[in-house]
């Protein structure tokens, strides 16, 4: 019977996609489906299989990838479209606005700061017009990369209660200019000639007063030799005289003068003696303690601290003076130990230019193997004193009650040596080491250890 079908479809699927491959026999080109018709043309055979890769949602996941490249396109080419026009109307706003963009900080490498030791030359305490003690210091360094000079000055301020550092800063002076008499490549001392007036000397050449309110060291030479005929030549060299406490001054002609500040009055060489004389108008009595010195005269004396009252005004020097008991002629000449003499303490003519009154033995039933005196106050002195001469002994520090001598308090301390002592307001320096400081309060507590053996500060190097 003849085939009359006009449509043939997948039985599977209903797909109209029929491939022929044979008379009857077909392929379903979207299941893969084979079948054959029957020659009654009622039945339809048909077999099918699974490709284990096929996937039934393929064609709907193929169509969807389709459409989201086509629309990935689309909108690359409509960006592609309006990009330029975007462009173009922003930079005509940017016509009458800025925009800042945020500027990227550029971080140069840390540089490497070189450091130089410094030492300690000099240092004193000293009571600025707040009334607050400092440690004033002088420290020099040898720097090799100076721009200048390889030695640098350096003015350091030290809390002597906290020991902390309050300032530093440098010392202007030329120190290729050298006076007279230096003996070193440089030298820097302090004097006072009262708590309030500080001065330096630099190179025995340069003078320098301390401005309180600055806090820094100022030349002053030139306005203080200016009005002295003595010094029209110019000056040579400068020296503090701690014998005659004074300046001492080479004009450039080699003459030498003694100097004072508060008295503005110069004396040759061989005229000092008459400073001593002058009267003081406004003097005050005070009372001073020292020890006996070993006597040459009587080796047998011991060592005694002495309490004696003297007249004393502010910038009139003190004539130099010491006890120990020796032998009064009664004048000058030769004389041999059978001559007529008195035991005295002082002599009568030194006594009379120190303007020294009463002296006593101030402890008379207490023996010093070694002894200093600290400073005093209202209640007291404070000395440091030693029981025995052995190297290993260590010093003690003492208060004695100023109106009987009595023990107020007594501190054993481990120091071995006992310098630049140095005391003010109700507090007291003593130099551990060359570079070591301890500040002391009254009552021998310690308020402060001042090391500065490990001192620096950058180098300065050359342009």
């Amino acid at each position: 019977m003849a085939k009359t079908l006009k449509k043939i479809i997948c039985p599977q699927c209903g797909s109209n996609k029929i491939k022929e491959l044979k008379d009857d026999y077909y392929k379903c080109e979207s299941c893969q489906t084979n079948f054959f018709l029957d020659s009654d043309d009622i039945n339809i055979n048909h077999k099918y299989t699974y490709n284990d890769s096929y996937d039934p949602n393929a064609e709907k996941n193929k169509k969807a990838a389709i459409k989201f490249v086509i629309i990935f396109l689309a909108v690359i080419l409509v960006l592609s479209f309006i990009g330029p026009i975007i462009s173009v109307i922003s930079s005509s706003k940017s016509k009458n606005t800025t925009i800042v963009e945020p500027v990227q900080e550029i971080v140069p490498p840390k540089k490497e700061v070189k450091m130089v030791p410094m030492s300690i030359k000099a240092n004193t305490l000293y009571r600025l017009k707040e009334n607050k003690v400092t440690l004033v210091q002088v420290a020099t360094t040898n720097d090799f990369f100076a721009k200048r000079d390889k030695v640098r000055l350096f003015l350091i301020l030290n809390d002597v209660i906290t020991g902390e550092e309050l300032s530093r800063k440098p010392i202007d002076v030329d120190l290729s200019l050298k006076g007279v008499g230096l003996m070193t490549d440089f030298s820097v001392e302090f004097f006072k000639i009262s708590d309030r007036d500080l001065y330096l000397i630099v190179n025995n050449y340069h003078l320098l007063k301390f401005n309180d309110v600055l806090q820094c060291f100022e030349k002053v030479d030139e306005e203080l030799f200016r009005s002295h005929k003595e010094f029209s030549e110019g000056i040579a060299g400068l020296k503090y005289n701690t014998f005659d406490e004074g300046i001492e001054v080479t004009n450039n002609l080699g003459k030498k003068f003694m100097y004072y500040i508060y008295l503005n009055k110069v004396y040759s060489s061989d005229e000092v003696y008459k400073v001593y004389d002058l009267p003081l108008p406004n003097g005050v009595k005070k009372t001073g303690y020292l020890f006996t010195r070993k006597s040459f005269d009587y080796p047998d004396e011991a060592r005694q601290l002495i309490q004696y009252d003297y007249w004393y005004q502010e910038g009139y020097p003190m004539y130099y003076f010491y006890f120990e008991w020796r032998r009064d002629y009664g004048g000058s000449g030769v004389f041999s130990s059978s001559s007529p003499h008195k035991k005295v303490l002082i002599l009568d003519y030194t006594r009379k230019k120190a303007r020294i009154g009463k002296v006593r033995d101030f402890t008379p039933n207490r023996k010093y193997a070694v002894g200093t005196v600290v400073g005093s106050d209202e209640e007291g002195v404070i000395i440091a004193i030693k029981q025995s001469i052995l190297e290993n002994e260590t010093y003690s520090l003492q208060k004695l009650s100023s109106k009987d001598g009595s023990i107020l308090w007594t501190k054993k301390t481990e120091m071995k040596g006992f310098r630049n002592v140095e005391m003010i307001d109700g507090v007291f320096k003593v130099g551990v080491d060359y570079n070591v400081f301890q500040i002391f309060d009254t009552k021998g507590e310690v308020l402060s250890t001042i090391d500065q053996s490990n001192l620096k500060t950058p180098v300065e190097e050359k342009e």
